[in-house]
């Protein structure tokens, strides 16, 4: 079976640590630098999905548009679907904020006007990853990313959108 890669749940599942049905289920295979388990896709080398988001797509169903998968738990690696739901990057940064946390620097910071049209006309004229923009200008990947398509910051001319 050399070369045979195993479906992707049953590789999901073998680094699940699954204690409880109410504990956190630990990702215990590879993780980002924020400790969120990552799973590869396939045969294609560096396509990876993040395993709370593949956790909840299993057992709640397709993410909706522009929704985050946040932790109830705040533990980045659990995986139980009881302690993920669908938010708003403004529900998450108000989760974060009710309960006294901060992951990303800046996380809680507001971008202005101006950094919005700015980061646009990077990401219009260069192609910059979003992490790449997002860390220039102290906030998340995926603050960037909605800033600049225009999921936050609707507001502004079409014109500025990328």
């Amino acid at each position: 079976m050399a070369g045979k890669q195993k479906p992707i749940e049953e590789r999901f599942w073998a680094k699940v640590n699954k204690s409880g049905p109410n504990d956190c289920w630990n990702w215990i295979g590879g993780k980002d630098e924020d400790g969120y388990g990552r799973i590869g896709v396939g045969p294609i080398p560096g396509k990876v999905l993040k395993t709370h988001r593949f956790s909840y797509t299993i057992h709640k169903g397709e993410i909706p548009d522009g929704m985050l998968i946040c932790h109830k738990c705040d533990n980045p690696s659990c995986v139980n679907p009881k302690h993920l739901f669908a938010g708003t990057n403004l529900d998450n940064r108000r989760d974060a904020k009710k309960k006294g946390r901060q992951y990303y620097p800046g996380f809680l910071s507001k971008l202005t006007v101006d950094q919005v049209k700015e980061m646009r006309q990077i990401r219009s004229e260069t192609g910059l990853a979003y992490q790449k923009i997002g860390d220039r200008f102290g906030v998340s990947q995926t603050t960037a990313m909605h800033a600049i398509k225009g999921v936050t910051f609707k507001n502004l001319p079409q014109s500025y959108a990328a």
